[in-house]
């Protein structure tokens, strides 16, 4: 839990696959940052499980910028998919994920744009298609698929608490199959925020 005092906030810094198992150390906040509580979901695809979705959970807790308390993020490029909830007064619990599907339909992979054709049916919150791009090994990937619009809005870089994980352009978009083209008409066009954040809570 956060130690909430005179300014700054002080934060016991630590991550686990629950919270009875978050081991870490107390810390010292900027003035400007809150104890953030981050409880997160990595799943995906693997052929050794004959498609089924293999899932992975984290709890972490770290000082951040205020403006990521109390969000509910996700994205999913089909085969590989995040959930992430934050609070700053309480350890975050992710909820039950939402079953039922939304209107709206996007690309969804991770490969190489002549590649990308598969599609992914967005969930209820997933209200914008995305697109990352980077380049690995001299060629272009392509991140195509489904995310809430809290996500695509927020634009705070935090990799320096957290550390990219995929980097590069990002935008997001919102109508069926709007993240096709290779130049998107964006929101948001920045390092993905929710990517940045996994290596502290899924490592």
């Amino acid at each position: 839990m956060c130690v909430v005092g005179q300014t700054p906030e002080k934060c016991f810094e630590c991550s686990g696959k629950t919270w009875d198992s978050c081991k870490g150390s107390e810390h010292t906040c900027r003035v400007s940052e809150k104890c953030l509580a981050a409880d997160s979901e990595f799943s995906q695809v693997l052929a050794r499980l004959d498609g089924k979705r293999e899932y992975q959970k984290k709890v972490g807790r770290r000082c951040a910028d205020a403006s990521l308390c109390e969000k509910d993020m996700s994205v999913n490029f089909r085969l590989a998919r995040w959930r992430i909830k934050t609070n700053c007064d309480t350890n975050a619990t992710l909820g039950n994920e939402k079953v039922s599907k939304g209107s709206l339909k996007c690309y969804g992979c991770i490969s190489i744009p002549s590649e990308c054709t598969k599609t992914v049916e967005c969930s209820e919150t997933e209200t914008m298609c995305i697109k990352a791009s980077e380049v690995v090994g001299g060629n272009l990937v392509v991140s195509k698929g489904c995310a809430t619009e809290t996500m695509c809005r927020l634009r705070r870089e935090i990799s320096d608490v957290t550390g990219p994980v995929v980097v590069g352009d990002v935008s997001c978009c919102q109508g069926d199959f709007c993240n096709s083209s290779d130049i998107l008409k964006s929101i948001s066009s920045a390092c993905l925020l929710l990517l940045s954040m996994l290596p502290w809570m899924l490592s």
